[in-house]
């Protein structure tokens, strides 16, 4: 049979999750109507709460991986959410506070969302904008974007939509940024990839012309006191502050910088001081943003502000959650628990019954941070590691004796035990982690020094290789390693001992992205191997030293691979492109696997416990998925 006769069916599933929960949050909005319902959306949905934020419902039924939110003017129980990249960007509405969801997408291309809005004064009236990425492409003639660039109206609640801006073969058509004046919603303002291309429009986008100076074209807020004085910002190209008052004819620049680049805008609708979200925190300005003063949330990336709740509180949308800013936004910054499955999972490993789960955050001033999870149940619950720190855990590997090590990326290697995380060896910064299911304290870890090696836990350390790669332990035989890089693919019968270079002669398509050895017959291998930087998957059945191309439908790129331990025909493998795909015979032919949610983005890691009876699945953001494969 021709390998590249792969074919693809349908698979029924069925898909679980309970976490890790909490990530970072991308939108909130008050409802204008009841200041006491509110809506956050991000990558794991929609969540509301109709007490000012004391309570939270999940309500995203089919909706998942949400960007933007916007509500009904008039009713708290309508919303609009946008979700995702292209090429699964979808529009949902609802009109029962999220019991229920409608596809609202119609005829909108596959979109790169940068702003979801809504005309207070007419609400059937929506704006989507889309950025230029990544439809850009050079051609023989000048360079063009695709037609899914620009600005796109709705004017019956988003049932139908059409371009008011863009499908040109111009930048002129890309919205980076997009805003709406709420006091004069016929007025709207874009940015393009660089000023000089941005435009606005003074008739609801039906005409766009480029303006004489900068514009408010990420956000803007009027001063319900004083309706003519209004405040906006602009983010990406210029980072400013402008106001306006005469009721948003004309408008000028602050004359002061913002603190760091803006993100979102809200203002206190009854003290007239504004609040502006940053990529490094929520600032407030009484005196129309010429000063500012730092808020409680910490300094880290903010994606949306709003004011809600009875009292009014401050709700900010960070990479480090939802925060409430209590007292009208000069309180204490609380963190809101929606029990969100968007935690950013980056490693996975199991051994002695336990799973465990390492993440990878942004946190205070955009240093990266990370948790580590723990799992008794095979992902049916989890729970915080005892005595975790802030590290980002990007490699994550468990021994014979269920000692737990780990590493940051380009950081020092750790053990765990009762007392926390103890640094156990640092020469060179990690690559990656490997330690060895069948005797207690053997690990490897490589550096950008090259391969170490420890029998002892860590208390003593060896150099085993100079090269530098992804590090792989035959799970049945740990004599036999593997060393797999863009260049060459090492193997050990020793432990680690001695090393023989199974790619001895250059070839641009000797590159390995990843590794894996069959448990029930360690002569099998599968490799995501860099064929000339292009991603394929092959096979190997005499460890390593012949391969043989086994593609995925349509030669879709893989990011992850793994091998049934009951058979090692029955191999899985995640797509670039969001998919999952099946073959139980070695590649032969591939079954496409539906998966729990329509997402863009490739699973990170693919993990089968002892038995094989469970694969766990991670994708960014959205914690680890269970699949039964019975």
């Amino acid at each position: 049979m021709s390998l590249t006769l792969a074919v693809v069916l349908a698979l029924s599933t069925t898909w679980h999750s309970s976490g890790p929960t909490g990530g970072a949050v991308a939108t909130v909005v008050a409802a204008p109507s009841d200041p006491k319902v509110v809506w956050a959306g991000n990558s794991a949905g929609v969540f509301r709460s109709t007490d000012g934020g004391a309570t939270w419902a999940n309500v995203s039924g089919p909706v998942v991986e949400v960007d933007k939110l916007v509500v009904h003017p008039n009713d708290p129980e309508k919303a609009w959410a946008l979700t995702g990249s292209t090429p699964v960007t979808h529009v949902w509405r609802t009109s029962d506070g999220g019991a229920t969801w409608i596809d609202s997408t119609g005829a909108l291309p596959n979109l790169r969302p940068s702003a979801l809005l809504i005309d207070p004064r007419d609400p059937n009236t929506l704006y989507v904008g889309s950025k230029c990425e990544p439809f850009f492409k050079v051609a023989s003639g000048p360079a063009a974007v695709g037609n899914a660039a620009g600005v796109f109206k709705s004017t019956d609640g988003g049932a139908t939509w059409t371009a008011v801006l863009g499908g040109v073969t111009t930048f002129q058509g890309c919205a980076e940024e997009l805003s709406l004046d709420p006091f004069s919603p016929w007025r709207l303002f874009v940015a393009g990839p660089s000023p000089v291309v941005s435009k606005e429009s003074y008739d609801n986008g039906r005409t766009w012309e480029t303006p004489d100076g900068g514009r408010p074209t990420l956000a803007i807020a009027f001063d319900a006191r004083f309706p003519f004085t209004h405040y906006g910002i602009s983010g990406g190209f210029g980072s400013n502050v402008f106001v306006s008052q005469d009721g948003g004819f004309t408008w000028k620049d602050v004359g002061a910088k913002p603190p760091a680049q803006p993100t979102s805008l809200s203002m206190d609708p009854e003290r007239s001081r504004i609040f502006l979200g940053t990529i490094n925190g929520v600032f407030r300005s009484g005196n129309g943003g010429t000063v500012w003063a730092p808020t409680q949330v910490p300094p880290v990336g903010v994606s949306a502000v709003d004011f809600g709740g009875e009292p009014r509180s401050l709700f900010a949308a960070t990479l480090l959650g939802l925060l409430r800013v209590d007292n009208r936004g000069l309180g204490d910054a609380q963190p809101i628990d929606l029990n969100d499955i968007s935690a950013n999972v980056v490693s996975i490993a199991a051994g002695a019954g336990v799973l465990y789960a390492g993440t990878r955050d942004i946190g205070v001033n955009n240093q990266t941070r990370g948790r580590t999870y723990r799992s008794a149940d095979g992902g049916a619950s989890w729970e915080r590691l005892p005595n975790d720190d802030t590290r980002s855990k990007d490699f994550v590997a468990v021994d014979a004796a269920g000692t737990l090590y780990a590493a940051p990326y380009n950081g020092a290697i750790m053990r765990h035990d009762a007392n926390g995380w103890t640094p156990i060896f640092n020469n060179g910064g990690a690559y990656d982690l490997a330690a060895d299911p069948k005797n207690a304290g053997t690990v490897f870890a490589v550096t950008f020094s090259g391969v170490w090696r420890t029998r002892d836990g860590g208390s003593t350390w060896t150099r085993s290789l100079g090269n530098v790669g992804h590090i792989v332990i035959d799970p049945n035989d740990p004599r036999w390693v593997y060393l797999a890089n863009e260049f060459d693919l090492w193997r050990s019968s020793d432990g680690g001992d001695t090393w023989t270079n199974l790619f001895p002669t250059y070839s641009p398509d000797n590159g390995s992205r990843a590794l894996v050895v069959a448990p029930s017959n360690s002569a099998v291998l599968y490799r995501i191997a860099s064929d000339s930087g292009r991603p394929r998957s092959k096979r190997s059945d005499d460890r390593g030293a012949t391969w043989t191309l086994v593609p995925l439908p349509f030669e879709q790129y893989p990011s992850a691979i793994a091998v049934d331990p009951r058979s090692e025909y029955s191999v899985w493998a995640a797509t670039f492109n969001g998919a999952l795909y099946h073959s139980a015979n070695g590649g032969y032919v591939w079954e496409k696997v539906a998966t729990p949610f329509l997402t863009s983005s490739s699973a990170v890691a693919l993990r089968f416990d002892a038995s094989g009876h469970t694969l766990h699945v991670v994708w960014p953001q959205h914690g680890v998925w269970e699949l039964s494969v019975d």
